[in-house]
């Protein structure tokens, strides 16, 4: 997927923003319990979110991050 970074942005740190978020997902693992599923995947929307806002555009975050699952 193609993003689109702020004018300014640092594209490597960027790459390690993304990266992090990649990595961030892959942990969130469904389990046995469905509750601590959905705390984890909550928090990691969260967290991405929060990673995101300020290097790439609300619209590539929507489609990175807060995707109906």
């Amino acid at each position: 997927m193609l993003v689109t970074p702020y004018s300014g942005t640092d594209i490597s740190n960027l790459r390690m923003v993304l990266e992090r978020v990649r990595m961030a997902a892959q942990n969130v693992v469904r389990g046995t319990d469905p509750k601590q599923y959905l705390r984890d995947y909550r928090r990691w929307v969260i967290n991405s979110y929060r990673l995101l806002r300020s290097p790439i555009d609300e619209g590539d975050i929507s489609r990175l991050v807060m995707t109906k699952r």
